[in-house]
C-alpha cells in the first residue's frame, strides 16, 4: 500500500462532518506526518455515557515510523496490534473491522 503499512488507532475522535482528507491534512500539517485515512469505527466502551465511543483507523508511512513515535506516546494513539493483542479491547471492536484488518506477518 505505498509504504501505508502500519494500522494506528486515535481512541475516542469522529471525523464529525469533515472528511477523511481534512484528518490526513490536518495530521500532515501539524505534526509533518504522512497517513492515509482507513476509517471511522464506532466502539463499544462502558465508560462512556453513551456506551460507544469513536476511534480513528489509519496508516501511517513507514518513512516516519520514527517521528510517529513521540507523537504517538503524547497523543495517546495505539498500533493496531495493541488491540488485537488486549482481549477486552479487542472485544470492543466489531467482528468485521476485526476480520478486516488482520495481521499478516
Amino acid at each position: 500500500m505505498d509504504g501505508f503499512r502500519q494500522l494506528c488507532v486515535l481512541q475516542g475522535v469522529s471525523l464529525g462532518n469533515k472528511k477523511a482528507e481534512n484528518f490526513e491534512e490536518f495530521i500532515a500539517n501539524e505534526f509533518q506526518l504522512h497517513i492515509r485515512f482507513a476509517e471511522e469505527v464506532l466502539v463499544m466502551d462502558a465508560e462512556e455515557e453513551s456506551g460507544c465511543r469513536h476511534d480513528l483507523l489509519f496508516y501511517i508511512h513507514e518513512e516516519d515510523l520514527a517521528a510517529f513515535t513521540a507523537w504517538q506516546f503524547k497523543y495517546g494513539v495505539l498500533r493496531w496490534e495493541e488491540i488485537l493483542y488486549d482481549e477486552e479491547a479487542a472485544a470492543a471492536y466489531p467482528r468485521d473491522v476485526l476480520d478486516k484488518y488482520r495481521i499478516a506477518f
